[in-house]
């Protein structure tokens, strides 16, 4: 799809932005960090694939909507990766829950063969645009969940 954008449209009118898991404050289904703190606080078992060893890049809803109005508002056309660049191990997202949450959580382990890759983006590009941009850290956001019941 990208590819097809970048060859039917002037580069002058298009904007790419590639964009991680994206998670809010809100226990829910939308993200994996809200469906695992979802099922924690059910009492649900989490199913991590292949240990939880490989890393992706979270993103706070709030950080996505501030970086794209500022890409409307000063009509900025680019192809970016709107990323944190601090990409965690699934394994460490269940370890945060698990100490915030102050007891054991039920976790299932299995294998997937087709999911055995690290999510890991630069975002030295966003950075430069926006220098002083400061993301939110999914470490806090688990905290003030729990914190909150």
């Amino acid at each position: 799809c990208e590819k097809f954008l970048i060859n039917s449209l002037p580069k002058k009118k298009l904007t790419i932005l590639r964009i991680p898991g994206v998670y809010d404050d809100m226990p829910n289904e939308n993200s994996i960090i809200g469906k695992f703190i979802l099922n924690t606080l059910k009492n649900k078992k989490i199913t991590i694939f292949n240990k939880g060893r490989y890393k992706r890049d979270y993103l706070h809803v709030d950080d996505l909507m501030n970086i794209i109005d500022k890409i409307i508002v000063n009509k900025i056309f680019i192809h970016l990766n709107v990323v944190s660049g601090k990409s965690i191990k699934i394994s460490n997202i269940i370890n945060i829950i698990s100490k915030y949450y102050k007891k054991n959580i039920k976790v299932q382990f299995k294998e997937d063969k087709k999911d055995k890759f690290n999510l890991i983006f630069d975002n030295s590009l966003l950075l430069g645009m926006f220098p002083n941009f400061k993301f939110k850290d999914p470490k806090k956001i688990i905290k003030k969940i729990f914190n909150d019941r």
